[in-house]
């Protein structure tokens, strides 16, 4: 879903495997995305921010299943993004969203990439967007997931509450 201020959308009880991205929500603001399984994509869950006018805001990811999305991606040189593998949940730019109740495990990097994690949040300024900020990441649980269960750039100010994981970066995190 891509290029809609206003979406609206429900995104509920859908199986996505072995694509590029299970779910992407490209510049797209107000959805619901619930009861879904991704597996086995480059990653399975993804809100980005590009430098299109609407910002990905007010998102509620929960209660998903996101396991093995460890697909080797190759890289968009045009647009200057890197190889993609390895990552469950990703918001790149990403504001005001909630990401509650996910079971998120075993997202690997099948390949080289800067990105990958169970849950990971980041800035998309390199990509021409804006920092991940206002995101809440909670009561989530993710375990063996690399380079760590939950990843954060720490920029901008994100909320991560009562997430049960094993490795966090930076550290503590996990509870």
């Amino acid at each position: 879903m891509g290029d809609s201020p206003n979406a609206n959308a429900t995104v509920v009880g859908n199986v996505v495997t072995g694509n590029e991205f299970g779910f992407f929500f490209c510049d797209a603001a107000v959805g619901l995305a619930t009861n879904n399984r991704a597996a086995k994509n480059c990653a399975g869950f993804m809100l980005l921010n590009t430098p299109a006018p609407t910002l990905p805001h007010r998102w509620v990811v929960g209660s998903n299943d996101v396991t093995h999305n460890d697909k080797p991606c190759p890289a968009v040189k045009d647009e200057g993004f890197p190889p993609l593998s390895g990552t469950g949940i990703f918001l790149l730019g990403a504001r005001n969203n909630v990401v509650t109740h996910n079971t998120v495990w075993a997202n690997r990097p099948g390949e080289a990439t800067p990105f990958g994690g169970g849950i990971r949040v980041q800035s998309s300024k390199p990509f021409g967007g804006t920092t991940a900020s206002g995101n809440v990441i909670g009561r989530n649980v993710a375990y063996h997931n690399r380079p760590a269960d939950i990843v954060w750039d720490k920029k901008g100010q994100n909320a991560f509450v009562k997430n049960k994981c094993s490795r966090s970066k930076p550290a503590g995190l996990c509870h």
